[in-house]
């Protein structure tokens, strides 16, 4: 640990250097209230905090980091079609992305499943 406003201590520069918005802070403080007694407050408290102020202003965005390659054989379609997605399902002021769909398309490989199992790996009668 290099100093007090390292992103691993647990304090108010190494949070803020690790990316935790002023105003998560000040929902954690709003939420824990004041009080005189020692009490034990639960971590999830504060990754609570963070996670829905983070919700307001952060941008959906998708990435496959281990692809498989899925061709559609009833696909009727000549080449590619663009699908206009939001980039936050419940924000609209952020716009939509566009995203292309056509007879190859890209899934991650772990979301694959056959009736053999895993990419072909038997599955012992398992659904």
């Amino acid at each position: 640990v290099s100093g007090w406003d390292d992103p691993r201590m647990p304090t108010l520069s190494g949070m803020r250097r690790r990316g935790v918005p002023p105003s998560a802070l000040r929902l954690f403080c709003e939420r824990v209230g004041i009080s005189k007694s020692d009490s034990n407050i639960d971590f999830g408290v504060l990754e609570d905090c963070v996670s829905e102020e983070m919700d307001k202003i952060s941008m959906r965005a998708f990435a496959i980091l281990n692809p498989l390659k899925v061709t559609i054989t009833n696909w009727q379609g000549s080449t590619l079609e663009d699908f206009e997605v939001p980039r936050h399902p419940k924000i609209e002021d952020m716009g939509d992305r566009t995203v292309p769909f056509g007879k190859n398309i890209y899934i991650e490989r772990s979301d694959f499943f056959d009736t053999e199992g895993p990419e072909g790996e038997a599955n012992g009668n398992r659904p």
